[in-house]
């Protein structure tokens, strides 16, 4: 596995969505290392909104720094709410058929 470029702090951890299966989502990566043949929509999303330059970059993940920090402050305001956490970068995701 590749080693992470860097790391980067962020203000907030969990970010409310609107999906079904949960009420928050939390990504402590930027970026992503599977290098999968075709874009995913969560590099889409970052480069739309200026998160990153490229593809190559984006192959390039990031880890926050702070993470824990932040979500000892925001876990406690969930009141027993429902969180997915990572849905971007998927450390444990299978690129099968997909990869280069």
């Amino acid at each position: 596995m590749k080693s992470v470029k860097g790391y980067i702090e962020r203000k907030t951890m969990l970010y409310k969505t609107g999906v079904e299966y949960g009420d928050y989502t939390m990504n402590h990566v930027l970026g992503c290392a599977h290098g999968c043949k075709y874009p995913c929509y969560a590099f889409l999303m970052a480069r739309r909104f200026g998160k990153v330059a490229s593809y190559e970059a984006w192959l390039e993940p990031y880890l926050v720094s702070n993470t824990l920090e932040i979500l000892d402050k925001e876990i406690s305001r969930l009141n027993r709410k429902s969180s997915r956490f990572n849905y971007a970068s998927r450390p444990t995701r299978l690129c099968t058929n997909m990869t280069k």
